[in-house]
């Protein structure tokens, strides 16, 4: 937790990361790999949950 608040006030970041959750994670939203994207609309809908960089930005450019 400590090394990501550290990452945190060095680094921009546009979204929102949870630190130590590894157990939430993988039991409660499935993770199984990382890093894993989850797109969430306006109304806080999981409207994508993907892994792979191809596939989140076919994803974007289609929904854009």
């Amino acid at each position: 937790k400590a090394s990501l608040k550290s990452f945190l006030k060095k680094t921009k970041f546009d979204y929102q990361t949870v630190a130590s959750q590894a157990s939430y994670m993988s039991d409660k939203l499935k993770v199984k790999e990382y890093p894993t994207h989850f797109l969430v609309d306006k109304e806080g809908k999981v409207v994508k949950v993907t892994n792979s960089a191809e596939e989140l930005e076919t994803f974007l450019k289609r929904m854009l």
